[in-house]
């Protein structure tokens, strides 16, 4: 359940007045509930897309279970210090760093592409060398999702008339990070992401679709076994009948080199930010 709070509370965390978080709610600006006393109480997830919105920021964050202050908000300066705390299995650390970079209002894209994609990345290259052992990316992976899972419940739900996108990894593609940081960016974007789960044959892909008609697909692959074999199947299992009805979107470092080109999709992602602005020309009509 998610928490929730008092006026005073929340003042206290923000450093502004009580009367002003009241008046915030009363304007409709900041989102409520009321007891049966009639006494206001706030979500969580409120508060934080109410400071991320308007660029509040929290003077005693961790009054309301957030993250204490981090001194430095430029995901590429954190690499090092998050590669580390993966590594070491601090998830407290971790937590603190993600979740300060969010309520901080970075867009989750950002924190996707500049910070979560170059550290994995590396610690997949450290696994390669051996200098790295399996658990060590287990570990990593466990925490980041904990994190995630956290912000997800204070993102607003999409509204009813919302587009529902459907998200998915191809088999045999494991990882369930991109996967969540996918379904994130969706929703932060106003859509009505669904996923479909990782590690997909295509043809259940093609099924999923034809059971919940989704306005959209998004694949995420950060592994194929063979890319040639992946595009061929791709474009004979699904890209030829959805194009016609539903918007297909391809990323994933898997899909990067020059032969994914040959991909019939209707977006060929780099990046999440590459999503974001084709989710915001797509428009959610």
């Amino acid at each position: 359940m998610e928490s929730v709070f008092t006026p005073r509370q929340v003042a206290t965390a923000l450093g502004v007045s009580e009367s002003t978080i009241k008046r915030w709610v009363d304007s409709g600006r900041l989102r409520a509930t009321r007891t049966l006393g009639g006494h206001r109480k706030l979500p969580l997830g409120a508060v934080v897309s109410f400071a991320r919105a308007t660029g509040q920021q929290f003077k005693d964050p961790e009054l309301l279970g957030l993250a204490s202050k981090i001194s430095c908000i430029d995901p590429e300066a954190l690499q090092t210090d998050l590669f580390n705390r993966l590594i070491e299995g601090d998830e407290p650390a971790t937590r603190n760093i993600l979740v300060g970079l969010y309520q901080n209002g970075l867009p989750i894209a950002e924190i996707g592409d500049r910070l979560l994609s170059p550290v994995f990345r590396q610690i997949g290259r450290y696994w390669a060398d051996g200098e790295l052992d399996v658990h060590h990316e287990r570990r990593a992976c466990t925490a980041v999702l904990a994190v995630l899972h956290e912000i997800r419940q204070w993102i607003a739900p999409p509204e009813a008339s919302a587009p529902l996108a459907l998200c998915a990894s191809p088999a045999p593609d494991f990882a369930q990070t991109p996967l969540w940081l996918l379904e994130l960016t969706l929703l932060n974007a106003g859509w009505n992401a669904a996923a479909a789960g990782a590690s997909l044959p295509l043809d259940q892909i093609h099924s999923a679709v034809r059971l919940h008609r989704p306005r959209l697909v998004c694949l995420t692959a950060t592994h194929v076994e063979d890319l040639p074999t992946f595009v061929n199947e791709v474009n004979e299992v699904l890209a030829e009948e959805l194009l016609a009805n539903v918007s297909l979107v391809i990323g994933g470092c898997a899909v990067e080199h020059a032969a994914a080109k040959s991909l019939k999709c209707d977006l060929l992602a780099r990046t999440l930010c590459d999503l974001e602005l084709y989710l915001a020309k797509f428009g959610n009509s």
